[in-house]
């Protein structure tokens, strides 16, 4: 997954150098985490995981505060939808909401 990621991130990257070298980074990286959570102990790892699942929450609640408008915007009009009693659709020209697909 995390090789995905990174090919993705690197999509628009036209040296075939860079984005090759990122790529071990991350193979060497990977390689060396899992080095470690064998010969370190429980809490350790434990301590660890603690620590990436703490980092992907304050990533989360950057993206939550980032698309935090537009989001409220389609609720508010899902709500007035649904007590219009007709079935509910989204439709981002009428909410303002730039480049979204549906």
């Amino acid at each position: 997954m995390a090789e995905t990621n990174l090919r993705y991130l690197t999509r628009n990257v036209r040296n075939l150098l860079v984005v090759s070298g990122s790529l071990r980074a991350l193979q060497l990286l990977i390689l060396i985490a899992t080095v470690m959570g064998c010969v370190s102990s429980a809490g350790a790892a434990w301590t660890l995981g603690d620590i990436g699942v703490g980092l992907m929450a304050w990533l989360n609640i950057v993206g939550i505060l980032v698309i935090q408008k537009p989001a409220l915007k389609a609720l508010k009009d899902y709500e007035r939808q649904q007590k219009q009693g007709i079935d509910p659709t989204f439709n981002p020209r009428e909410l303002g909401i730039e480049n979204a697909d549906y």
